[in-house]
């Protein structure tokens, strides 16, 4: 659903949304929703939507190899960038890698950080959507680094804490991140700048 001060709760019923659907992240101004359809309760055909205020339901293409969209999709300021997680029918845990979409450039794979990696998963996107964050790993290893990804570096470990970290969210224009690390049984919080 929708919710604002002067109308309250509004239901979706956008024509194109399917059985299931939810409402993850929307552009600064409201007029760009993001989130996922799927036909049953399951999400196993779970597809990532865009809603444009005025305009129809845009369901986006998946990665090749991959069989559905996980939770969490964002959406940059503008409303023009939309980043989230891929995922692989089966696996434990499945194989999940994250995307990046834009009208212009369609669906591009947002590569892993570390070549051995498996895993990944999409957290925060900037509002003027030039950064993209997250969390890698290797399912074999259990090694988790948080990443930035930006057109003009691609995806790279976040420095110190290396391992066990994800970046869990990102400032307007990408040069703060925030997030966790875990180690030692415990949880702290990390700053990225």
């Amino acid at each position: 659903y929708r919710w604002n001060v002067l109308t309250g709760r509004i239901d979706a019923t956008d024509p194109g949304l399917l059985t299931c659907s939810t409402f993850h992240s929307l552009s600064t101004d409201g007029t760009t929703v993001v989130g996922a359809t799927s036909t049953a309760t399951s999400w196993t055909d779970r597809r990532t939507v865009v809603i444009r205020t005025g305009q129809p339901v845009l369901t986006l293409p998946i990665l090749p190899g991959f069989r559905n969209v996980t939770s969490g999709t964002r959406v940059s300021g503008d409303g023009a960038v939309v980043a989230g997680t891929c995922q692989v029918a089966s696996g434990t845990p499945a194989r999940r890698q994250g995307f990046r979409w834009t009208v212009t450039g369609g669906l591009q794979a947002i590569p892993y950080p570390v070549a051995s990696h498996n895993f990944a998963v999409v957290t925060g996107i900037s509002r003027d959507g030039s950064t993209i964050v997250g969390y890698s790993a290797n399912t074999n290893t259990g090694d988790t680094v948080a990443f930035r990804w930006r057109a003009s570096t691609g995806s790279i470990v976040l420095p110190a804490p290396t391992t066990g970290a994800e970046a869990q969210g990102v400032n307007a224009d990408g040069s703060i991140i925030v997030g966790r690390s875990y180690g030692s049984g415990s949880a702290r919080a990390v700053y990225w700048d």
